[in-house]
């Protein structure tokens, strides 16, 4: 009965329906599993995110961080006793949080809710992180990574700002075109290898597809060869589909018109997620219908 509220949960959660999640109650023992309960805490932190529900998320980020601090211990468990709600050969991947970094894990998640909710423009990130200050995670919640960061000996110029700065970049619509490339690209290879793909994949490239437009309809000449490069971009821009993949072709398509290069890597990391597309992954962006790792380093020049 145990396992079967928490399948019943996730199953709710995963579909968008989270008043239809069990209480707590209908256990019959009562008792929590524990790999299990790792799990629904992260989906309904998911859940949060995906819906850009602050309050939610606010409520839901302790008892995630609660459930990462142990996920390690529990590999160590799960690898030498086992469980049986996780077989040795289906256990979840240990991201980042595994290493008990509360920064860390609040910074993911952070991230990720800022990236879903820059629509509502830089008075939402302000919100988002006044609320995290307040609830106690710190005073810099959206830290991240220093491998995140591209060392330059001018800092914040562009080609050299932080995921942060594109994040904090990505909810105005005042970028040029160069920025706005560079924001793209950097948060595209986050959202990639990041723990929260899944609820943040369609969302950034909704909003990566809706800025990319407005920059071939109001700055066309700012861009190289504007009679080549805006029908590229448009074409890219229109196209159905909202995942990584169509966000790659966009880059894409609008590199020839910007003045930045982009060292081979990437590049080869961009059309590595256009391939992706032809090939879909299994289970990526598949879940919460409502919803509206490794980040490179290599410098743009």
């Amino acid at each position: 009965m145990d396992h079967s509220w928490y399948v019943l949960s996730q199953v709710a959660l995963l579909a968008g329906l989270p008043d239809s999640v069990p209480a707590p109650s209908s256990r019959l023992v009562g008792q929590a599993i524990l790999p299990l309960e790792i799990t629904e805490r992260r989906y309904r932190l998911e859940y949060a995110i995906a819906t850009n529900d602050l309050p939610m998320f606010i409520q839901r980020l302790p008892a995630w961080i609660d459930a990462a601090t142990s996920l390690k211990s529990v590999h160590a468990i799960a690898e030498t006793v086992g469980f049986p709600e996780w077989p040795r050969g289906e256990l979840p991947v240990p991201g980042p949080e595994a290493t008990a970094d509360i920064p860390k894990i609040v910074s993911a998640a952070v991230t990720a809710f800022s990236v879903v909710a820059a629509p509502c423009g830089p008075a939402g990130l302000a919100s988002l992180r006044d609320a995290v200050v307040v609830a106690g995670f710190g005073s810099e919640p959206g830290r991240v990574d220093p491998s995140g960061v591209v060392r330059d000996p001018n800092p914040g110029s562009t080609g050299n700002r932080t995921v942060e700065q594109c994040v904090a970049a990505w909810a105005t619509e005042s970028l040029t075109p160069s920025e706005l490339l560079e924001a793209t690209l950097r948060l595209t290879l986050h959202v990639q290898a990041g723990d929260y793909r899944r609820v943040t994949e369609r969302p950034f490239a909704r909003r990566a597809k809706k800025l990319w437009r407005r920059v071939a309809t109001e700055q066309r000449f700012a861009l190289r060869a504007p009679a080549v490069t805006v029908p590229a971009i448009e074409e890219a821009a229109a196209r159905e589909g909202d995942s990584l993949a169509d966000v790659a072709s966009l880059i894409l398509a609008a590199l020839p018109a910007v003045a930045i290069q982009v060292p081979s890597e990437l590049l080869a990391q961009l059309r590595a997620l256009v391939g992706e597309g032809e090939h879909p992954r299994r289970g990526v962006g598949a879940c919460f219908p409502l919803q509206p790792g490794n980040v490179s380093t290599a410098p743009l020049q």
